[in-house]
């Protein structure tokens, strides 16, 4: 939920009386995916949750609306919202019309009609605010779904089995998976290390939970040899198009560069020298996964010393996806 000083400057572009209510993250003791926000809403309105109709495009947002008891309609935006108790998920909200949104056309419902709109537009700002849009409908005394708290983590080669269990078992709290096991050797090497058919069985768990599977790469190659590699236009965009093409051929959603050997084994004096590379390294690679719908993330080890103020260049390392 976004604070009062940022939903304000929204509210304040939007025509006058277009909410009623509107409820910041700063006006309350417990976010979502707690009920509180829309709750807090409803009462400000003067009516029950349950006559409100709620339009939210987050798990986290989903879960506040129908933990609250509200009609809760999912539409998808940044983050994929799954089927799931409680509410119904639709792509766009030309997909609902009046009725479904508790909006009777009648004349006799004009009074019904009134109250109704009200809640809507004002949960809609809770809604917005929050980010997301999902589509349910609550029955009964049905629980809402579990709290939403994704995740990502590596799934080590060495313990392949036991990272297969626990996606099957924990998948719903995943967001992205990183098998980690893919070594870099040369400019057009990069190979498994662990055992393939076992790497398979975990990436059919992970798409089976919906999660995107972006496997790791660790720089395999002898001290400075890929400082080496990067520092060569010609090698370095080989290295680009073999790990894009890896990603291409297995279907991945994306690929995490781990290469800390420059951290840990190249000299420090060759730093200032290796930057430059590595930021066209990043900037390449993002460019070409990106050209595919395919994501890029990077690990950077931390760094236990004082060292200068990074560049924007340097930063541009750490945060490029």
């Amino acid at each position: 939920m976004s604070w009062a000083r940022f939903a304000d400057a929204v509210v304040k572009a939007l025509p006058p009386g277009s909410f009623d209510v509107v409820i910041t993250g700063d006006e309350v003791t417990h976010g979502k995916p707690h009920p509180e926000p829309y709750l807090k809403a409803a009462s400000r309105l003067g009516v029950r949750a349950k006559h409100c109709v709620a339009i939210e495009d987050s798990p986290t947002g989903v879960r506040s609306a129908v933990a609250a008891g509200c009609r809760t309609f999912a539409v998808p935006n940044v983050v994929d919202i799954p089927n799931g108790r409680g509410y119904t998920v639709v792509r766009s909200l030309r997909e609902l019309d009046g009725i479904e949104l508790g909006l009777s056309t009648g004349a006799t419902m004009a009074r019904r009609r009134k109250s109704r709109l009200r809640p809507l537009l004002g949960l809609l700002m809770v809604a917005a605010i929050g980010v997301g849009v999902s589509v349910a409908v609550r029955h009964g005394d049905e629980p809402a779904p579990l709290p939403d708290i994704p995740i990502s983590g590596w799934a080590p080669y060495w313990v392949l089995p036991d990272a297969t269990a626990a996606v099957a078992a924990h998948g719903a709290a995943l967001h992205a998976v990183s098998p980690f096991g893919y070594s870099a050797t040369g400019a057009t090497a990069v190979a498994f290390d662990g055992d393939a058919d076992q790497l398979l069985t975990l990436v059919e768990g992970i798409r089976a939970q919906g999660a995107l599977v972006i496997p790791a790469i660790t720089d395999g190659m002898p001290a400075g040899a890929m400082a080496a590699l990067l520092a060569d236009p010609a090698s370095r965009a080989q290295h680009v198009q073999t790990i894009v093409a890896l990603v291409q051929q297995q279907g991945f959603d994306g690929i995490d560069i781990d290469y800390e050997k420059f951290a840990f084994a190249d000299d420090r004096t060759t730093w200032d020298t290796t930057r430059p590379n590595w930021v066209a390294f990043m900037a390449e690679l993002a460019g070409a996964l990106h050209a595919e719908g395919k994501l890029l993330t990077v690990a950077v080890p931390p760094s236990t010393t004082p060292i200068a103020p990074p560049t924007a260049a340097h930063g541009s390392t750490t945060m490029r996806r």
